[in-house]
């Protein structure tokens, strides 16, 4: 609730000091300070924003009259590009500390413990506090006072000098895909203009001329969103539901708040307690991920990476059983395995640590006369590890100690 004139007037005093040169309308206006949570303030990098600089102090009766509507209004216009900053006059730290923490006051705040001698009051400051100051998007004051008229100051500013509430770049990348979207709605593209718009940032809508360009665009598209979403219905009438989905997915992103995107939303998500769409989409997931596999696994075949890519192959017959890729794999394999001698390598290496493991434990029974044990491990060796060296050694040892 905006505090009046008479409230200023009547209600609330200030704390005065002796008079100095106030701030100058049109007055350029550079603070940099670190806030006493450790951030880094500068007004030169909130250029684009309306700025204000609030002077107060805890031992200041009508400051802290003033806070709340301060909080108040920071709820209220920060969102519209309205930034405070706050400049303390305390020379008690954990005072200051613990009153913004109590009163919710969220913005930066400078202290240096000076009180008068603060060096941004002295640069900027007037006759006593509360005192603010409203700097335009451009960083120079556009009035200062009391902070109980700051209000009106605000809705007048942000009207007269509107604040920049996206970042240009991002304004102007989306301004271009939203042209895009436009030009190739009005071509019959409408696939293309729901893509375009798709990756328009999300904070550009903060631009009102920008939301409001956009939102014709989204009501067309709306329209043709609906004809498509028949034709996905289509689909998913006849049971087509791989197609369906991605078609769902891209319309629901792209109209995102408008009916036909709440629509393909929930289209999308009737398709997913659906047992047999459900059943058909794991299906493709799965055809999706062995074709990618087998892929990989060619790639290493052609690479001469033979080990590696047999190893691969025999991956996906076990993982992806069942599906196509899976058969190629498994005809893979069959090629590879006529090779005696390549499979016997490759076991070898496969097994080299866990055979020369278990012949340790062997060895180790047999160093301390359990031979039962000894003879189990051995014959475990020749059972795993068929065709290789180490099934070799554990034969050799049973025959030393006896079958």
């Amino acid at each position: 609730m905006r505090l009046t004139l008479a409230a200023t007037v009547l209600g609330i005093l200030s704390a005065f000091i002796p008079a100095q040169a106030a701030v100058q309308i049109g007055q350029p206006v550079s603070v940099r300070f670190k806030a006493v949570d450790g951030t880094n303030v500068s007004t030169d990098a909130l250029k684009g924003k309306l700025v204000v600089l609030d002077f107060w102090a805890t031992w200041c009766g009508p400051c802290m009259q003033m806070v709340p509507h301060m909080v108040e209004m920071n709820q209220k216009y920060a969102a519209r590009g309205v930034v405070i900053v706050g400049i303390s006059l305390d020379e008690d730290r954990a005072a200051m500390l613990q009153t913004i923490k109590q009163q919710g006051m969220t913005w930066p705040e400078y202290f240096d413990g000076t009180g008068w001698d603060n060096r941004i009051w002295k640069q900027y400051g007037a006759n006593g506090i509360p005192f603010t100051i409203l700097l335009g998007p451009d960083g120079t004051a556009l009035w200062s006072g009391h902070a109980a008229m700051l209000e009106d100051q605000i809705v007048k500013a942000l009207k007269e000098h509107p604040p920049q509430l996206v970042d240009p770049r991002t304004l102007a990348q989306a301004k271009q895909l939203l042209d895009d979207s436009q030009e190739k709605l009005k071509a019959g593209d409408t696939r293309g203009a729901i893509k375009a718009l798709s990756h328009v940032p999300a904070a550009a809508a903060l631009d009102p001329d920008f939301a409001s360009r956009a939102a014709e665009v989204q009501k067309k598209l709306d329209a043709a969103g609906d004809s498509m979403l028949a034709d996905v219905q289509k689909s998913i009438d006849q049971k087509q539901f791989v197609q369906a989905v991605p078609k769902l997915k891209e319309l629901s992103d792209a109209l995102h708040g408008l009916p036909s995107g709440n629509k393909a939303k929930k289209m999308l998500s009737d398709l997913g307690s659906n047992p047999e769409a459900k059943s058909a989409i794991a299906e493709s997931e799965k055809s999706a991920k062995a074709d990618d596999a087998l892929s990989a696994a060619d790639k290493l075949r052609a690479e001469k990476k033979h080990e590696l890519a047999y190893a691969r192959y025999k991956e996906i017959t076990k993982a992806f059983a069942g599906t196509e890729a899976a058969q190629k794999a498994e005809s893979q394999v069959a090629q590879y395995e006529k090779d005696s001698a390549f499979v016997a390598k490759v076991n070898e290496k496969a097994g080299a640590t866990k055979a020369k493991a278990a012949l340790s434990m062997a060895l180790n029974y047999k160093n301390a006369g359990n031979m039962d044990l000894a003879r189990t491990k051995y014959q475990s060796v020749i059972h795993d590890f068929p065709g290789t060296t180490y099934a070799e050694t554990a034969r050799q040892a049973l025959a030393e100690i006896g079958q």
